[in-house]
C-alpha cells in the first residue's frame, strides 16, 4: 500500500515539474506588507516570466489540449509552490482563493502561508501565470 502511494505521488510531482518552464525567481528585499503570526515581515519572490515562452505554452494548450491544468489558477498555484520553492502543499491542506479585476490569489496554508499571485498574461481567456509569492 505505502509503495503504490509512494510511486503514485512521484509520477504526480514528476509530471508537474517536467511541465513547468525553467524562470528564475530571486528573494527582493521585505515587501512592506503588514506583519502575519510571529511578527516576521512578509517576504516577496518576484517571478521572471518569458512572454515568449508563455505565449508557446498558451498555443500548446490551445491546439493540443496539453496542460489544460495551466486553466486552474488553484492547480498552477500549488504547482509553482512545489517546483519553484521546494514547499508542496498536501492535497488537505487549507487553500483560499481570492479574484481580483486582474489578478487571482491563492493563499496555501500549511506549515508556512503563502500568497501566490497569478495573472493571465498572453490574453484574457488564456493560461494563468505565477507572478510573485509572498512568504508570509
Amino acid at each position: 500500500m505505502k509503495r503504490r502511494h509512494l510511486v503514485a505521488n512521484r509520477r504526480f510531482l514528476a509530471c508537474f515539474v517536467a511541465a513547468l518552464p525553467i524562470v528564475a525567481f530571486g528573494n527582493s528585499p521585505p515587501s512592506g506588507k503588514a506583519m502575519h503570526g510571529d511578527l516576521v515581515p512578509a517576504r516577496s519572490h518576484r517571478i521572471a516570466i518569458s512572454i515568449p515562452e508563455e505565449r508557446k505554452l498558451q498555443r500548446a494548450v490551445d491546439e493540443g489540449g496539453h496542460q489544460p491544468w495551466r486553466l486552474d489558477p488553484m492547480a498552477v498555484a500549488v504547482s509553482t509552490l512545489g517546483a519553484r520553492i521546494g514547499k508542496f502543499v498536501r492535497e488537505d491542506a487549507r487553500r483560499e482563493l481570492t479574484v481580483y479585476p486582474k489578478k487571482i490569489v491563492v493563499r496555501c496554508v500549511e506549515t508556512s502561508t503563502y500568497d501566490v499571485v497569478l495573472r493571465r498574461l498572453v490574453r484574457s481567456d488564456g493560461i494563468w501565470t505565477v507572478v510573485e509569492i509572498d512568504d508570509m
